[in-house]
């Protein structure tokens, strides 16, 4: 993964070998397939949210795996927690394969939002003021990996939008997550590849 710096005009390469980022790359995890910038902590520098859906505990198919996320705090890129993963990780999550930075609660501080497709879930964590992401106060939201819930997020206007490509038989959906946890899906007409990107 490259961070591109255009004010300085500088390029700052990371992996998972890079000094201050936890872990050990291997062939598969993919870090760095979903990104997410946002000033989780409150500090004036933006954090960088990593995804890494094919992290796994080595036993795993390629391609199939419990997946998690590293947080890179501005402007160091340096990781200051643990590697953010699942409580009770399934083999085929992918976990991190879409992140969504924004405000949702409305305390002006960014919160993160974390798709595991492979389960059909969503995950937040929210923002603190000096200290970053916490799961206190988090969501979560299941629908099953068939619907492959979680495939593409979007945050707007305290208002999380959610990808499901294989809901309604694979004619798709997308969820609007507000209130905390009201759910709604969108009435949108489709005639399939519904929710695969939100932008």
């Amino acid at each position: 993964m490259t961070v591109l710096d255009p004010l300085t005009r500088a390029a700052r390469r990371l992996t998972q070998a890079t000094p201050g980022v936890h872990g050990a790359p291997e062939r598969f995890d993919r870090f760095g397939a979903a990104l997410a910038a946002g000033d989780f902590d409150d500090d004036g520098v933006d954090d960088l949210a990593v995804g890494v859906p094919g992290e796994d505990d080595g036993r795993t198919p390629a391609g199939h795996s419990e997946g998690a996320v590293q947080v890179l705090h501005g402007p160091s890129m340096r990781q200051r927690a643990p590697i953010v993963s699942q409580r009770r990780p399934g083999a085929y999550d992918e976990f991190g394969a879409a992140l969504a930075a924004g405000d949702l609660d409305g305390d002006a501080v960014a919160d993160l939002a974390i798709g595991a497709p492979g389960r059909g879930a969503v995950r937040t964590l929210r923002g603190v003021r000096h200290r970053g992401l916490s799961e206190r106060g988090g969501l979560r939201v299941e629908q099953g990996g068939r619907s492959q819930f979680g495939w593409a997020l979007l945050i707007r206007d305290r208002t999380l939008y959610v990808g499901a490509p294989g809901a309604r038989g694979f004619a798709g959906a997308v969820t609007v997550v507000s209130g905390g946890s009201s759910l709604a899906t969108l009435p949108i007409p489709t005639d399939g590849l519904l929710g695969y990107a939100l932008g």
